[in-house]
């Protein structure tokens, strides 16, 4: 055979063994591979009717959950998800940001307690306050729209006299409070916010009506029980004190205690009120004789 001859058989018979083996990889490899994907093809065409579907379906649940979502956020009460004790050491420094600087509260962490559905933090809350002041505090925690549990309450009467002698009538208090949290969002509004609460004013049931403790004459008014009459003026009555210091009066004005109620110039007399602890004393100051034929010259 000639050389070409040969060449031209090599070629032929390389050529029909890589159409061989491109046969055998289209038709036997690639095919499995072909049928593979054609199959997951037909699932992901299947998902996305399914997804369609599903939206359609999911469209009126979304109404649904947003009429119970509108429910929860009108409900007064709602049980928050997933608290921390961080956030009631929080709502407590919110609440006691305006009380007076006599009212102290303390907070001290006693126990986390988990339940069938629920769990709560247990808090210890002790100090002393304001009758008001501690009325405010209670009042927020348990009109709280999380649910809050105010228990074992314990209150007294407490007396603090300030660095100039002012005595200072407090409660001392102690009670505990349970702070309910929920591992589910059932329970509680999308948008949760805690009340703007404002409780209202309170007569003092732990204000003495009587008191040992006067406070001390700060503003040096009249002290009405060491005064002495000098005059009745046509603009008012002129007084004077233990420590000879003069006062012109008028009726209304201010003195230790109380005050001036009326003058009566055909008598020569002032008349006082004075709160005296609890104690109202009527009380009336006159011209001395000689005083009066004094004034008369």
């Amino acid at each position: 055979m000639s050389r070409n001859l040969k060449n031209t058989i090599a070629l032929f018979v390389l050529l029909l063994l890589v159409s061989g083996f491109g046969g055998i990889y289209s038709f036997v490899i690639q095919s499995k591979k072909i049928s593979v994907n054609e199959k997951r093809l037909d699932e992901l065409k299947q998902f996305s009717k399914n997804r369609d579907a599903l939206l359609r379906e999911v469209s009126p649940l979304k109404s649904e959950v947003t009429k119970l979502d509108s429910l929860l956020n009108k409900m007064e009460y709602n049980i928050p998800t997933n608290l921390s004790q961080y956030d009631f050491y929080d709502f407590v420094i919110k609440k006691t940001a305006n009380f007076s600087s006599n009212s102290h509260v303390n907070v001290t962490f006693l126990q986390k307690k988990d339940l069938k559905d629920f769990s709560y933090y247990e808090y210890l809350i002790s100090g002393d306050a304001y009758y008001n002041d501690l009325y405010n505090l209670i009042f927020s925690i348990e009109n709280s729209r999380a649910i809050k549990q105010v228990s074992n309450v314990s209150l007294s009467g407490a007396i603090i006299v300030d660095e100039e002698g002012i005595p200072r009538y407090l409660v001392n208090f102690k009670f505990n409070v349970r702070v309910f949290s929920s591992s589910s969002n059932r329970f509680v509004a999308s948008d949760f916010y805690e009340k703007e609460l404002v409780a209202p004013k309170l007569y003092d049931m732990f204000y003495p009506l009587i008191r040992d403790k006067i406070i001390p004459n700060l503003e040096h008014n009249l002290d009405v029980h060491t005064a002495k009459l000098l005059a009745v003026l046509p603009n008012g009555a002129y007084l004077t004190d233990a420590s000879q210091q003069t006062f012109l009066l008028n009726k209304g004005d201010k003195v230790y205690l109380g005050y001036l109620t009326s003058i009566n110039r055909e008598d020569d007399e002032v008349d006082f009120v004075i709160n005296n602890g609890g104690i109202v004393e009527y009380v009336t100051l006159t011209l001395k004789n000689e005083e009066k034929n004094e004034q008369k010259k």
